[in-house]
């Protein structure tokens, strides 16, 4: 497979838990920010959550045989049906997190099929976990579920706006068949959330999970910044770009929680290359951010990051996630010390904030590839957000906005970005200052050598007196 191919789910390396895990949270995340322009295509994806989950679920004994499951996939089957005769949402791309959902899902399933004899006794311990993984399961199609809903509803009031100040709805549109949907999506968020009233979190207690390892950790980042450069010196796409945005900013988090984590179990206070690190740490979470924002609206719908960019990223969040997260998010730093080591840990973190300033650079270099395309009615959005209304001509053709094209990326946008991306670098070596300051300042304290001068103690000690001028005072040339 190349480095750039399509995605080998043999190569994914996650348990079941972490695929279980890495689903749930995707849900979570389509579900923070309903776009009702992409309401069709959280409807495609969201059958293929429901089909995964579905059959996920047949592969994992139950004791206790509920059939919920199995009532959900056959209303989402039905309408699904219906969809297909009504012709809507149609063909087309599904919303990138629903699908990645989907994907553990079905990655998940086949792992326990593949491990399990189906004849199997259970012993107690694993029935536990079954519990906890079909509560998992049955958490990401809540979730879903909803998501869906919302993202329909805000589509179905801008349809609605249309029809009562007597515009033409976009061909492909429908109120009537976007609020059958709406109506199935809620149905079945509402079966799901019955079977989740007396299990969710508490089924979750019975997950079992390996302990974690501070070396997965380090071998997943060096994959991962290996992966990275190799993607963005080739022919980086946008969804690349954000790939890569994104795990970065996640990486920068990570360094600051576990960080945090650590100084709150050592309940020391915080020296001064401490907080410097903390505060350099938020300022590249945000100027990462920034950039993703940018450019989740830039992705065209139908832009995939590549499979050996995607593996790694999955790869690398998995192992962070084993560290800092619980059964239903982010852990205590008690958990997190009596899990691993946290010293080691933030070693690790603060290695890979010294390597971000050359990922953040080689990001702001692919942004300047003129053949990288963008959507432009992304495009658009981001140069009117940062460069306000156009004086003149439009930012972007008004005839590839309206038909959703894929267009070039225009020189105001790329400017935008470009700028956001210096933001990023600057930030990165800053960051990179802070972390080696720190990490030097421990191997010193370890040691019994006297601590040599470094530049920043020369900096911030008194100036020696003098009474007459330099030798090359006056000497201007």
């Amino acid at each position: 497979m190349s480095e750039n191919g399509p995605l080998d789910p043999a190569r994914d390396a996650r348990s079941v838990g972490e695929l279980l895990l890495d689903a749930d949270l995707r849900a979570r995340s389509a579900l923070w920010d309903p776009d009702p322009d992409q309401a069709k295509a959280s409807v495609r994806a969201w059958n293929e959550v429901v089909d995964a989950a579905a059959q996920s679920w047949s592969t994992i004994p139950d004791r206790e045989q509920d059939p919920t499951m199995e009532r959900i996939h056959a209303r989402a089957r039905a309408g699904f049906v219906r969809q297909q005769r009504a012709g809507w949402p149609g063909g087309g791309d599904g919303d990138p997190l629903l699908e990645a959902a989907a994907a553990s899902l079905s990655r998940a399933g086949e792992l326990v099929s593949a491990r399990r004899h189906p004849t199997a006794p259970l012993s107690e311990l694993g029935h536990l976990d079954a519990q906890a993984a079909r509560t998992r399961m049955m958490h990401t199609v809540y979730v879903a579920s909803h998501a869906v809903a919302l993202s329909l509803d805000l589509h179905i009031r801008e349809l609605q706006h249309r029809v009562d100040a007597r515009r033409r709805i976009p061909a492909g549109d429908s109120t009537v068949h976007a609020r059958a949907a709406r109506d199935l999506a809620t149905s079945i968020e509402r079966l799901a959330g019955t079977y989740l009233d007396s299990r969710w979190p508490v089924a979750l207690t019975g997950e079992q999970r390996d302990p974690p390892t501070v070396a997965r950790l380090q071998q997943a980042i060096v994959r991962w910044e290996v992966q990275a450069h190799r993607s963005l010196a080739g022919e980086a796409s946008t969804a690349s770009l954000l790939l890569v945005a994104a795990t970065q900013r996640d990486l920068t988090r990570t360094a600051a929680i576990v960080g945090a984590a650590q100084q709150t179990q050592t309940g020391r206070q915080l020296t001064l290359d401490q907080a410097r690190v903390a505060a350099a740490l938020t300022d590249l979470d945000e100027s990462w951010g920034q950039v993703r924002e940018d450019l989740t609206r830039l992705r065209p719908m139908h832009v995939r990051p590549g499979g050996g960019l995607l593996l790694a990223g999955n790869e690398v969040r998995a192992a962070m996630r084993e560290i800092t997260h619980d059964a239903t998010g982010l852990d205590a730093p008690a958990a997190m010390a009596a899990r691993v080591d946290l010293e080691a840990t933030v070693r690790v973190l603060h290695r890979s904030v010294a390597a971000s300033p050359d990922l953040a650079q080689a990001v702001n270099e692919a942004l300047q590839d003129p053949q990288l395309t963008v959507s432009a009615r992304g495009a658009h959005a981001v140069a009117t957000e940062h460069l306000g209304a156009p004086k003149a001509a439009p930012w972007v053709d008004p005839t590839d906005v309206a038909t959703r094209r894929e267009v070039a990326l225009p020189q105001p946008v790329r400017t935008v970005l470009v700028s956001h991306a210096e933001r990023v670098v600057a930030a990165a070596r800053v960051a990179d200052s802070a972390a080696g300051a720190v990490q030097e300042a421990k191997a010193l304290a370890g040691s019994s050598e006297p601590r040599p001068l470094d530049g920043r103690r020369h900096r911030d000690r008194t100036p020696p007196s003098f009474t007459g001028p330099g030798s090359g005072y006056g000497c201007e040339r």
